[in-house]
């Protein structure tokens, strides 16, 4: 932990629901986790607090980085589509952790379905959102559910537009 300088061991969600009593026991002797709370309800799991300056504005320049350098390069699209991947994102964070409307999306960056569903599996691949699927199914389907990678970028993302 980058605080109080602990080194936990990662759970599984399956060990977290079958053992959560005794991971319990090993991690409260040694650390109070509601005393960081009020922190990670600030700054989500990015660690930018750290170095004393805007917390908004480098998580902001990490997006922008992120979708500017990860998603164009790494995908090699053509830089006259970022605005399109920037105004997708822009709308998945002001609506929501909720199944997308493809088709609303596609018209509101003036684009395809297909290529809207691309875009996401980009921003998804680059751990700015996530995609919830039912059990079973997967891309190139449409998701149940999509969702920013940490909550906290809810709040920021409008700020990218």
């Amino acid at each position: 932990n980058l605080q109080t300088g602990n080194s936990f061991k990662p759970y599984t969600l399956d060990e977290i629901l079958r053992n959560h009593e005794h991971i319990i026991k090993q991690i409260l002797p040694k650390v109070s986790p509601m005393k960081y709370f009020q922190d990670y309800l600030h700054h989500g799991f990015y660690p930018f607090f750290l170095e004393n300056r805007n917390f908004t504005e480098n998580l902001l320049k990490t997006m922008n980085m992120t979708t500017e350098v990860d998603i164009l390069l790494i995908k090699q699209i053509e830089l006259k589509y970022l605005t399109k991947i920037k105004r997708l994102f822009y709308q998945l964070a002001v609506e929501g952790a909720k199944a997308p409307n493809v088709s609303q999306l596609a018209e509101e960056i003036n684009t395809s379905r297909a290529t809207v569903m691309n875009y996401i599996k980009y921003l998804a691949d680059a751990r700015l959102i996530n995609m919830i699927y039912p059990t079973g199914q997967e891309f190139p389907k449409k998701p149940s559910k999509v969702m920013m990678i940490d909550y906290i970028l809810y709040d920021t993302v409008p700020f990218i537009r």
